[in-house]
């Protein structure tokens, strides 16, 4: 299922308008509305939101070919970094991978 596809179905799914889901995330309706429409597709930061306000994972909110977008960004901007900060970002994600399993197993 896309994104915009699994918003919907969460949305509606809490009975919620378009304008109610974008107060209660602090978004514009109309960012709810192109997000549905697969107009627009929301950062990582905003998916997180997205994520815990429905509390789901965020991979469930992305189809295979929506997951790619998300790594094509993150590797952007690893790569944009300083080969240090790379390695640094590397071992943050390292980490928050260790605590989400560890989480999982609880």
């Amino acid at each position: 299922m896309y994104f915009k596809n699994r918003l919907k179905a969460l949305r509606k799914s809490k009975d919620l308008t378009q304008p109610q889901l974008a107060a209660a995330l602090g978004l514009g309706r109309s960012t709810i509305s192109m997000y549905e429409r697969g107009q627009r597709h929301p950062d990582f930061a905003t998916l997180e939101l997205i994520a815990d306000f429905f509390n789901v994972p965020i991979a469930s909110l992305l189809s295979d070919s929506d997951r790619g977008a998300l790594e094509n960004e993150a590797l952007d901007l690893l790569n944009s970094l300083p080969d240090d900060l790379q390695k640094v970002a590397l071992e943050q994600l390292r980490s928050l991978s260790n605590l989400s399993d560890s989480k999982k197993n609880q």
